[in-house]
């Protein structure tokens, strides 16, 4: 997996979303209960999510598998010195 730049993990990205009044109050109170600003505990959150999540892990693991067989058709199919039966 690609390592991200500690400069760029600062950076903020703005969402908006909708969630049920329910998890809104939680969340509500999960801020005052840990004194963070909503996006420092949007971020907690995901960040403790995401460490144990073996589907994220499999989806993630996917897309490289996916990327690699893309990148060996590529390579494949614009190689100008593949080898033919033909050749001498």
């Amino acid at each position: 997996m690609i390592k991200i730049h500690d400069n760029l993990k600062i950076k903020k990205t703005r969402y908006d979303f909708t969630i049920s009044i329910d998890n809104a109050s939680t969340f509500e109170l999960l801020c005052e209960a840990y004194e963070m600003k909503k996006s420092d505990m949007i971020d907690l959150i995901i960040e403790n999510f995401a460490k144990g999540n073996l589907k994220l892990k499999h989806h993630i693991q996917s897309i490289a598998e996916q990327k690699r067989a893309l990148k060996a058709k590529c390579e494949s199919e614009l190689s100008l010195f593949t080898k033919s039966e033909d050749a001498c």
